[in-house]
């Protein structure tokens, strides 16, 4: 006689007629808890969602029921092994975890030995978070080799946004700086940094993240507005702050808050696209080149080659990567250090003086991102400035690969 096991099942709702409540409960703050240590070290961690009447101000390291006739419940998101189910790779040990859900009459078990307060943002449901978990086939891959399991992922991206549902143009510049400070990384690549805000807005920083970037999308930014033919999707800049000078290099630098773009970029989705869609992306980007080239350029801005604005900064990217090179005061001085160079830069050919265009020098898989709607976004402009056509051209070719 063949018994087969009933199949896998990576979320499971106690009691299951539960289920219902549990989605709709509304989240203000999560209990991130560790139970007690492990038999083969580590911890057991469970996230507890307390009721909407359990006091903020409950210390988490106590247990509330002890000291109040308060009914405290919570719903905990647990892990346990399946025991059955072997993980998805064979070189790891134990089984694949189950996502186990269920209302508890507390919120400190007795076992718990640390825990911490999450504060989460308004409008979030339990159901919110289990999405989270589950994205992308998430619940699928969670495992527990050697019993150390934890549901513990996502909790980070359901973090309070400090700027959620305030006016932007009356918050004082010291509101964003502390923001900056406080709020979740979502990009960091050491002299760049960009933290999310709000649900439509991030904030950049960092030694590299200079007022020329947030120049130059101002200046596309109006170009579009006064005729539609100059439309780039790009970053929206809604302010700028804290612009000083680098102690370490010297060059300014600033916090720019502009729009939170929503999707994948193209690195992380290229794979996966049709060859339709491969081409389609390639059209997307090389329209909106010849968009931005075309451009009309300030007239203050039409002989100063490098990172627009004021005050002026060395220019960065591309064939500029290689050394501190400007400001440059003028096109000619730009050809003479071009033309001084050559042999660095394994170019045979001259360069000569063109008129200037808008550049993004950074035209990269990573700085592409694709929306739902299939739309592509360019972002990260911080190598962004005022260059020569044919300057640009060479960049992309012989550092970029894609011309």
């Amino acid at each position: 006689m063949n018994i087969h096991p009933p199949p896998f099942t990576p979320i499971q709702y106690i009691p299951p007629t539960s289920k219902p409540t549990i989605l709709t409960t509304p989240i203000t703050h999560l209990l991130i808890t560790a139970h007690e240590p492990l038999p083969r070290g580590g911890n057991h961690w469970t996230i507890y969602i307390p009721n909407a009447s359990t006091p903020t101000n409950t210390p988490p390291n106590t247990n509330p029921n002890a000291n109040t006739t308060t009914e405290f419940t919570s719903i905990q998101i647990d892990m346990t092994p399946s025991y059955t189910t072997p993980p998805p790779n064979p070189g790891m040990k134990g089984s694949k975890g189950i996502l186990v859900i269920s209302t508890v009459p507390y919120i400190f078990p007795p076992r718990a030995t640390k825990s911490f307060w999450v504060d989460i943002r308004c409008g979030y449901t339990v159901g919110d978070f289990v999405e989270l978990l589950v994205e992308e086939g998430r619940e699928k891959k969670l495992e527990s080799p050697d019993g150390r399991y934890s549901p513990t992922q996502g909790a980070s991206q359901l973090q309070h946004f400090p700027l959620s549902g305030n006016d932007i143009c009356f918050l004082p510049d010291d509101t964003l700086i502390k923001a900056f400070q406080a709020s979740p990384v979502i990009y960091d690549r050491g002299l760049e940094r960009i933290v999310r805000v709000s649900e439509k807005l991030v904030i950049k920083g960092g030694r590299r993240t200079q007022p020329g970037e947030a120049c130059i999308l101002r200046v596309i930014a109006e170009a579009g507005e006064r005729n539609e033919a100059y439309r780039i999707r790009m970053p929206r800049v809604y302010r700028i702050t804290k612009v000083e000078l680098d102690e370490y290099s010297g060059e300014w630098k600033c916090l720019i808050l502009m729009d939170y773009i929503a999707g994948k970029t193209v690195e992380e989705c290229w794979e996966s696209l049709t060859p339709d869609k491969r081409t389609d992306v390639i059209n997307q980007v090389a329209s909106m080149m010849n968009t931005l080239q075309s451009i009309p350029v300030p007239q203050a801005d039409q002989d100063m080659p490098g990172p627009m604005g004021h005050p002026r900064t060395p220019a960065h990217g591309g064939v500029f990567s290689l050394a501190r090179v400007g400001p440059f005061a003028s096109i000619r001085q730009l050809q003479e250090w071009f033309n001084g160079n050559r042999g660095i830069l394994n170019e045979c050919h001259k360069f000569h003086s063109q008129k200037l265009v808008l550049t993004h020098q950074k035209v990269l898989p990573r700085n592409l991102t694709l929306d739902e709607e299939g739309k592509v976004w360019l972002t990260n402009w911080s190598d962004s400035g005022l260059y020569p056509k044919g300057l640009t051209m060479w960049q992309l070719n012989r550092w970029s690969g894609l011309v």
